[in-house]
């Protein structure tokens, strides 16, 4: 189904493509986006209760803009008086872009698709139905030496992650080298950073994974230095990369930074002042959801609260939110941020700036791949356009290095997000989710499938409360400094007046040099 939008979507020069999971989430996302945007969302559904009070097999249907429920302008049935053609379809299909009238309409649509669990539920699924209805809406054919050509388009979704052949692969290769994403890849998003650690499926594999001579494992984060060693400092032989790169720890080693990295930080306080102007002077649209991250090398204004709530000021805070990318990167388009090797993401409900053209995920896999010898397999999991990078530069070294291993296996994990506009995946395969991955690297070892969600809520509360715990000893600590000004107050007070005479009498200074 999905070969047959991104199709439609290329021809039709869509600027946005989603598959939604309800009207809500079309609502939303269709409320926050440009009017001068082209945008299809396609809602694939069973047992719907409009399109099942109407049609006893099943239908399509098709909304222009927002509307105040959740019922679309138009309706198409599957059934034509009782003909199995499906006129309905072709109708859609006509109304939808089969002519170009689609394409002339912009703004948000959505297609509704279908079935029924009644009446012919055994023999149309959705899967087969959303197909035939797609397919409708596939381009024209060109006329060539008399024969129809299809219209060529480049499909840029990949496939789904094939299981049996990368099990076997990992197996039966004598040594492999792992690079490992974390948020989105190994675990599951959650509403603050603190809360995403690893499920108890997941740490039995990587167990399994420390004691494995066989295979490397490179843990390659946005994440900051402390959280990865927390996680992962147990595990001697993984390679742990914080920072996108910025700072890492070898195998058996200390932590090491990038040289001279504090002389590289001078532009966080401005960018800082502008993410906490944001959300001080929004906080009553925001609800307390939006705040800022601070990293060493990156700060991050994390909304992903106010994406998943349903307060009534949601969609004008993504707004808000939206229009502040869009002014960042603005600013570094034309040159106004205050360090020009900086970049601006929107990813994974987070806007971040950070150093990206020092530090990247892609510099550490070929650092660490160009010191291997004898390796056989490489594997990289990721689910962000920072690890489409790492990604990338291992598709570019296994083009230009003659020693490159013979395997390279590239993952994608989708997290059931949306085709975001401009993003695309040069992965091999795509994996749903965090609970898929880790069931593959299960199977690595014959371990039978866990749920990632298994004994889960014990990990949490535990997260929380270290994190309030850390967040004690902070608050203590400003205290703690608080205080000790007020008891050199009258020291602090003699430096200020000492300050400021002496700059009222270098103006005076500068006005005797400069007389008028």
């Amino acid at each position: 189904m999905w070969e047959r939008a991104i199709k439609y979507a290329v021809v039709h020069k869509l600027t946005h493509l989603s598959l939604v999971d309800s009207y809500d989430e079309f609502s939303s996302l269709a409320s926050s986006a440009s009017s001068s945007d082209n945008m299809l969302y396609i809602w694939a559904i069973v047992e719907h209760r409009f399109i099942s009070s109407l049609h006893s097999h099943g239908g399509c249907a098709y909304t222009s803009g927002l509307q105040r429920n959740d019922y679309p302008q138009r309706d198409y049935s599957l059934e034509n008086r009782g003909n199995k053609n499906p006129q309905g379809i072709k109708t859609t299909c006509d109304l939808l872009g089969g002519r170009g009238k689609f394409s002339e309409r912009w703004g948000p649509h959505l297609l509704w698709i279908g079935v029924s669990n009644s009446g012919n539920s055994k023999r149309l699924t959705l899967a087969t139905f959303s197909d035939r209805v797609l397919s409708g809406l596939e381009p024209e054919q060109k006329m060539e030496n008399g024969e129809k050509k299809p219209t060529e388009v480049q499909i840029t979704r990949p496939p789904a992650l094939d299981h049996q052949k990368t099990i076997a692969d990992f197996q039966n290769a004598k040594k492999k080298l792992m690079y490992l994403d974390f948020d989105g890849t190994m675990v599951k998003f959650q509403s603050r950073p603190h809360q995403a650690v690893p499920s108890e499926a997941l740490l039995e594999v990587l167990d399994k994974l420390e004691k494995d001579l066989t295979t490397e494992v490179v843990i390659i984060s946005g994440r900051d230095k402390d959280f990865l060693q927390e996680q992962f400092g147990h595990y001697p032989s993984f390679h742990l990369s914080a920072e996108y790169g910025a700072l890492w720890r070898k195998p058996g080693e200390a932590w090491d930074q990038a040289e001279g990295l504090a002389d590289k930080l001078k532009w966080k306080d401005n960018v800082r002042g502008l993410m906490d102007t944001v959300v001080r002077e929004h906080n009553e649209v925001f609800g307390g959801r939006v705040w800022v991250e601070e990293k060493m090398t990156g700060l991050v204004l994390h909304y992903r609260e106010l994406e998943e709530s349903d307060i009534a000021s949601r969609a004008q805070g993504l707004k808000i939110v939206n229009k502040f990318f869009e002014n960042m990167r603005e600013l570094k388009k034309t040159g106004q941020l205050p360090d020009d090797k900086l970049i601006v993401e929107n990813d994974n409900c987070a806007v971040e700036v950070r150093m990206g053209e020092l530090f990247s995920k892609g510099q550490i896999a070929q650092q660490v791949l160009k010191d291997k010898v004898d390796i056989e397999m490489v594997l990289c999991f990721g689910d962000s356009g920072s690890d489409e990078n790492m990604m990338n530069t291992l598709f570019q070294m296994q083009k230009d290095w003659p020693k490159f291993p013979p395997m390279l296996t590239t993952v994608h994990v989708d997290n059931g997000k949306w085709l975001q506009k401009g993003f695309k995946t040069n992965a091999q395969q795509v994996a749903k989710d965090p609970q898929e991955v880790t069931n593959l690297f299960r199977a690595f070892y014959d371990l039978p499938p866990k749920d990632v969600n298994l004994n889960f809520e014990k990990k949490l509360a535990d997260a929380n409360s270290k994190h309030a715990q850390k967040s004690a000893e902070a608050s203590l600590k400003l205290t703690q400094r608080l205080a000790d000004l007020r008891l050199n107050d009258g020291q602090l007070l003699s430096r200020i007046i000492n300050i400021l005479k002496f700059y009222l009498s270098s103006l005076k200074f500068v006005s005797y040099l400069n007389p008028k």
